[in-house]
């Protein structure tokens, strides 16, 4: 009987200026209830339409329409990718711990500027999961024959920053063979790296993609080229 009461209040006050409020005296919507709701016959729908809304519950438990395209934009794609490639061409003076490793910037940011900061060249990690970075690294046309171009050792790193403690996930050195031609040493390099790894990394994380101190060298980071990628495939 008393839910025969409450729908006929309902129809009773439709056309009124007021809130009715079911569990609760003092209502802030039209109809606010205090409580789990429940529509025992949903009749299913199978096509779609461009006017067509669903229903959202917002954390206040607000009842809202929204459009199918705009949930699936804002909720759905992948809002951690970040790309960019270098344009300019900068070590930046950053301190990464004790490893060997400066920033490099990758000001030409196509995707995720939002995540790259181009003063210091860190990706800050919006949420916590599972990602997937690429950083490629190439000096001049492929293979360089010059005379120590890349000290020993030297080659590109992923840096990570956690709670101010710095930390090396990956790195590679560029190979070379060492002809010794006379009393003179000429390094034959493998001019060109790839990182394409999978980290576990938390949210406020920041991660730096680097190279080596030995290329600190203008006239070196002009004659060459990087690109980085960086997004969450998994939490």
């Amino acid at each position: 009987m008393k839910y025969y009461f409450i729908l006929l209040s309902l129809f009773v006050l439709s056309n009124a200026n007021a809130q009715i409020g079911i569990k609760t005296d003092t209502p802030t919507a039209d109809l606010d209830v205090n409580g789990n709701a429940r529509i025992r016959v949903v009749p299913d729908k199978t096509t779609f339409t461009e006017g067509d809304r669903v229903l959202i519950v917002d954390t206040e438990g607000n009842v809202r329409k929204a459009n199918l395209n705009d949930v699936y934009r804002q909720v759905y794609i992948n809002n951690t990718v970040f790309s960019g490639m270098k344009v300019s061409n900068k070590l930046l003076d950053v301190s990464l711990g004790n490893s060997t490793y400066k920033s490099l910037l990758l000001d030409g940011v196509e995707l995720g500027d939002q995540h790259y900061n181009t003063t210091t060249g860190a990706y800050t990690v919006p949420e916590d999961g599972i990602y997937n970075i690429v950083y490629y690294f190439k000096y001049g046309t492929g293979l360089s024959i010059a005379l120590n171009v890349f000290s020993p050792g030297s080659g590109i790193g992923i840096i990570k920053e956690s709670n101010s403690v710095f930390s090396v996930l990956d790195n590679i050195a560029f190979g070379g063979v060492h002809l010794g031609i006379g009393l003179v040493g000429v390094d034959l390099n493998l001019s060109e790296a790839m990182l394409n790894r999978t980290f576990k990394l938390n949210k406020n994380d920041k991660i730096y993609l680097a190279a080596s101190n030995s290329l600190l060298t203008v006239s070196l980071l002009s004659s060459t080229k990087a690109t980085g990628h960086i997004y969450k495939i998994s939490n």
